[in-house]
């Protein structure tokens, strides 16, 4: 049914001794999503675990004290960068914000669907760049440049394949497979 619980099977202090029974950490939560897409509803990390309740509110599980912090209500499915700081959230209303728990803010990018993109939107996120599909294949990509969020609109089959020095990366088509130098600032 798409749901269960976030469970912890600690290793056993002795290894040669019996494993500490597993602990519940948070029950139920979403196991699956119903479409397609990188969005997620659950994401374990070395020390914690972003995950979705069956309400549709997204947590911050810290494993080690099994506390629970709720970081955003109406979540249909989430993103999240390398180490789990940022995510990009999708609302029940079809809205996507990019939350930063660092920084403690959200900041809205568009009326769009997490099952449309191909790629995670935060993959580039360490290059300064967010990138999230606005429809289906042949609907335009959006590209947010941190840290001013300024963005372009550029083809959705336009994949970015090396960056090449600030501006300019090497780019294909999907199809085509065909190279292109490409100026994300003009």
């Amino acid at each position: 049914d798409g749901t269960g619980a976030l469970v912890l099977h600690p290793y056993p202090v002795d290894p040669r001794g019996e494993a500490p029974d597993p602990r519940v950490l948070l029950d139920p939560i979403l196991t699956t999503n119903d479409h397609l897409g990188v969005g997620q509803v659950l994401r374990t990390y070395d020390e914690f675990a972003l995950a979705t309740t069956t309400d549709g509110t997204m947590v911050r599980v810290q494993i080690a004290y099994a506390s629970v912090t709720t970081l955003q209500p109406g979540v249909r499915s989430f993103s999240p960068s390398k180490d789990g700081g940022q995510f990009v959230w999708e609302s029940d209303d079809g809205d996507l914000s990019l939350r930063d728990l660092a920084a403690g803010s959200d900041v809205f990018l568009a009326h769009a669907s997490l099952a449309d993109s191909l790629y995670p939107p935060l993959s580039r996120i360490d290059q300064g760049i967010v990138e999230i599909n606005l429809g289906a294949y042949d609907a335009p990509k959006r590209l947010y440049f941190l840290p001013d969020f300024d963005h372009i609109d550029i083809p959705g089959d336009l994949q970015l394949k090396a960056r090449l020095d600030e501006h300019r990366w090497l780019t294909c088509y999907l199809l085509s497979g065909l190279l292109d130098v490409f100026d994300l600032r003009t």
